[in-house]
């Protein structure tokens, strides 16, 4: 039965979001109905006994509030500074300069997907140190897709590399390293460098080939 919910909950989201519903509306209100299943079922409470209010759908806005206040504090804030930084370093012409001196030193390289496929992992190392997708993507936006587009590469291709950059969320400082480091009863620096490098290593490497022959079959085709 909890499967069941679950899979009406998710039919429910996608059907949110393919219909332009605001998505963290959707969200929001997919969260609090799993949350109120599941103190129905008897199967979690909403908050620990000595947290309660002693009604459960004050409960449920107590949880929600908590998390929204965490998130609009510490990711919101991020992506704001990310945000302006990038904004800042474009009106200050900070953005050309790096495009200028980044060229020099690959100018000699002729195939542009090949350098396409290094800034690839150029972008994952740096998700190392910047953890939220959306922040990343406009620091990138601002710093390497300018790079790329002086070195031939397309548009498509070059926002292609940037969006896939997260999508392994690696690294000591992500969310979902440090939950199963400590599911593991691990530190997530231990915990990245003993296990979690080895597996994405090769990983990256076929995405970055697969980057390489994919972009420019689709380049061709337009």
């Amino acid at each position: 039965m909890e499967l069941l919910f679950v899979l009406l909950v998710l039919m429910a989201v996608v059907y949110g979001i393919v219909k332009d519903y605001n998505p963290q509306a959707v969200l929001a209100l997919a969260g609090m109905a799993i949350f109120a299943v599941a103190y129905w079922l008897g199967l979690h409470p909403i908050l620990p006994a000595d947290k309660s209010t002693g009604f459960a759908l004050f409960d449920l806005f107590e949880v929600f509030k908590g998390i929204f206040s965490y998130r609009a504090a510490g990711l919101g804030l991020t992506i704001m500074a990310v945000a302006g930084f990038a904004t800042y370093m474009s009106h200050i012409g900070a953005s050309q300069s790096l495009v200028r001196v980044a060229v020099k030193p690959v100018a000699g390289i002729q195939s542009s997907y090949l350098m396409l496929a290094i800034c690839y992992l150029v972008a994952v190392f740096v998700s190392l140190f910047v953890t939220s997708a959306t922040g990343l993507g406009l620091l990138l936006m601002v710093t390497m897709y300018p790079v790329m587009r002086n070195l031939g590469i397309s548009p498509a291709s070059a926002c292609g590399v940037i969006a896939t950059s997260q999508a392994f969320e690696i690294g000591p400082t992500q969310t979902n390293a440090i939950f199963s480091a400590g599911q593991s009863g691990m530190d997530p620096t231990s915990y990245f460098v003993d296990y979690q490098i080895w597996l994405v290593a090769p990983m990256l490497l076929v995405t970055m080939v697969l980057h390489f022959f994919w972009q420019r079959h689709c380049d061709r085709l337009d």
